[in-house]
C-alpha cells in the first residue's frame, strides 16, 4: 500500500460538520460526505480540512483483501461486493477517517472471482479491470474552521442589528400594538424569537381563523372606504350570518360589502 501526503483542500459547512460530530463520529469510524472543493459562505461557520492522503492499494493489497472477506465475511455488505469504508475499517483500525461518498458508490474489489477494480473519474456508471485502486481521504481530526469572510461579518452584523430593533420593539411597542388590534376586534398570538420558523424572528400572529377572517374583512373594508371617500360614500363590514359565517373559509366569492350598506356621506 501507498499513503501519499499532500495539500488538497475541502470545505463543510459548521452545521453539517456538527452533525457529523453529534450523530455519527460516535458509531461509525469511517465518515462520507459530500465535500465541496470551493469555500461556500455560512454565517454559522465553514470547517477546512487541507491534509489530504492518496492511497493507492496494489495487487497485492486487492488479493490480500480479497482472502480477509473471504475467511471473516465481515467486510462485504452484499456477500460479494467488497467497499472502501471497510477496507479502511481494516487498515485503519484506530483511526477517524473522512472521504467522498461518492467513493463508496461502486465496489473496491469483489471477493470471489480474479477482477481487481478501479473506477474512472467522470465515469462512475460502471467498473473496470485495473490493478491498483486509488483514492483520497482526510482525517477527522485535521479539520480546522475558517476566518469569517466580508460577506459573513456583514450577515453576522446585521442580523444582530435586527435582534436589537426586535428586542426593543417586544419591550416597548408590542403591547401596544396588541392592545390596538384587540380594540378593532382582533385577537392576536405573540410567537417569540426562539421559535423555529421565520428564521426565528419574533413575531404576532391572529389567534384563530374565525380572528383572520375579522382581520381580513376589516382590512378590506378600510381599504375600499379610503377609495369610498373621495366618492362621498361608505360601505359597511359584510355581514350575513346565514352564508358568512366567522369560521368561513374566505375567498374571491366572499362579498366585500352588501349594496343595501353603502350609505351617502356628506363630506
Amino acid at each position: 500500500m501507498q499513503r501519499d501526503i499532500f495539500k488538497k483542500v475541502i470545505y463543510l459547512n459548521k452545521p453539517d460538520y456538527d452533525y457529523i460530530f453529534k450523530w455519527e463520529y460516535q458509531q461509525n469510524q469511517v465518515i462520507k460526505g459530500y465535500p465541496k472543493k470551493t469555500r461556500g459562505t455560512c454565517v454559522q461557520g465553514v470547517m477546512k480540512n487541507e491534509t489530504c492522503y492518496h492511497v493507492v492499494l496494489n495487487e497485492y493489497d486487492l488479493a490480500f483483501i480479497k482472502d480477509m472477506a473471504k475467511a471473516t465475511k465481515t467486510y462485504s455488505r452484499d456477500g460479494k461486493s467488497i467497499y472502501l469504508n471497510k477496507v479502511l475499517e481494516y487498515f485503519f483500525p484506530c483511526e477517524k477517517i473522512y472521504i467522498d461518498r461518492r467513493a463508496c458508490f461502486y465496489p473496491v474489489t469483489t471477493i470471489y472471482d480474479c477482477d481487481k477494480y478501479n473506477i474512472t473519474e467522470g465515469n462512475t456508471s460502471d467498473v473496470y479491470k485495473g490493478s491498483t485502486y486509488e483514492f483520497d481521504m482526510w482525517m477527522m481530526d485535521t479539520w480546522v474552521e475558517c476566518p469569517k469572510n466580508k460577506k459573513e461579518r456583514e450577515t453576522i452584523e446585521a442580523e444582530e442589528k435586527r435582534k436589537s430593533i426586535e428586542k426593543v420593539n417586544t419591550v416597548l411597542l408590542k403591547d401596544s400594538v396588541v392592545a390596538a388590534l384587540k380594540e378593532a376586534g382582533i385577537e392576536t398570538a405573540f410567537i417569540p424569537s426562539n421559535n423555529s420558523m421565520y428564521g426565528d424572528r419574533a413575531y404576532l400572529r391572529v389567534a384563530d381563523r374565525k380572528n383572520w377572517n375579522a382581520l381580513v374583512m376589516t382590512a378590506i373594508n378600510h381599504y375600499i372606504n379610503e377609495i369610498a371617500k373621495d366618492y362621498d360614500f361608505e360601505v359597511a363590514v359584510p355581514t350575513d350570518k346565514r352564508k358568512i359565517k366567522s369560521t368561513s373559509k374566505l375567498n374571491e366569492y366572499t362579498p366585500i360589502f352588501f349594496l343595501d350598506s353603502i350609505k351617502i356621506t356628506n363630506n
